[in-house]
């Protein structure tokens, strides 16, 4: 058991992004044959709800540390939460199998499941709030859609529902037009040319990336395995694991299902200067497929939303949660 955030605290002091108050402490959990993850723990470990919170590309559990204290000091479920924030295959110090489809989607929602089953079972629902961003939405998509007596309420932070998706690669001129870094991606010239170095210039100037985020970042990216491990998400996923596609087309593969519903209540908090997505047609896709939904816009937020306003999402994230247990 160690507590990476802690040392990097330690190391470089006080950030601009808030910093945890309540103790986060990392465990390496092994949960299958030849996966092993870190996870980040904040809050009581015998609570009766269970948040899990999955980051996306190029993150890792670092993402949420802006809104673990606003959640666990939320007056009407803070004490009653323990968050649940892995570091996903492929990312951090977690495993990195070889191979491209050993990224697929079913299998890092799987290790999921495998993660938060046992926690589940020994709180009063058997259940598990999940709550995703970025790649970490298409994950808690597939886990709220493919286990529904598993998640009592999914929370999304600007992650296309893969469906949706799916149908706006394929057809949506606009969609295809943001989504031309993954055409790159899907090269193996990402591969070479990608490193902390590059990845950290990209967030330069960000109000958030202050100097212990970029030493988690530098951390997180140390060889072309770990640079290769997270591209592997885009080519095993948008590209079903075909590399050097040139373009979107309507009969392009993909390992993402074409009609995923989703039982579980669903809040989707979206930073509408994102530009990654077409935005309006993301959240205007997501009634065929999600019933219960509530959808809340942050109009001046762009991708990074629990970086730049995490106070107001971990609000949103708790009141929701509440309203689901």
């Amino acid at each position: 058991m160690f507590s990476f955030w802690l040392v990097l605290i330690s190391l470089l002091g006080a950030s601009g992004l808030p910093t945890p108050q309540h103790e986060v402490v990392y465990k390496r959990e092994k949960i299958g044959a030849n996966i092993t993850l870190d996870v980040a723990y904040a809050g009581s470990m015998s609570a009766p709800h269970i948040v899990l919170l999955l980051h996306g590309y190029p993150e890792n559990s670092w993402f949420w540390r802006g809104v673990i204290d606003p959640m666990l000091d939320n007056a009407d479920i803070g004490s009653q939460m323990l968050l649940v924030m892995p570091d996903q295959r492929g990312f951090n110090m977690s495993s990195k199998p070889l191979g491209i489809m050993s990224y697929n989607i079913s299998f890092l929602a799987s290790d999921m499941v495998a993660l938060v089953e046992p926690l589940a079972k020994k709180t009063p629902s058997g259940r598990v709030h999940v709550v995703g961003h970025d790649w970490g939405g298409p994950v808690a998509w597939m886990v709220a859609g493919l286990y529904p007596d598993l998640v009592q309420s999914l929370s999304i932070l600007n992650g296309p529902h893969p469906s949706v998706m799916n149908n706006l690669l394929r057809h949506d001129a606009e969609q295809q037009k943001r989504s031309q870094y993954m055409i790159y991606f899907d090269t193996k010239a990402a591969t070479e040319l990608t490193n902390a170095n590059t990845l950290c210039d990209g967030f330069k100037g960000e109000s958030w990336f202050d100097s212990i985020t970029e030493a988690a970042y530098r951390k997180a990216w140390p060889d072309k395995l770990s640079v290769d491990s997270g591209l592997n998400w885009y080519r095993a996923n948008v590209f079903n694991g075909k590399l050097n596609v040139r373009h979107f087309t309507p009969d392009m593969n993909s390992s993402m299902p074409d009609n995923l519903y989703i039982k579980p209540p669903t809040l989707v908090i979206w930073g509408m200067k994102d530009g990654a997505f077409n935005n309006d047609a993301q959240l205007s896709g997501l009634s065929k497929y999600v019933p219960t939904l509530t959808i809340k816009k942050y109009p001046n937020v762009s991708h990074w939303i629990a970086q730049e306003v995490p106070t107001p999402v971990a609000v949103d994230l708790a009141s929701f949660i509440a309203k689901h247990v």
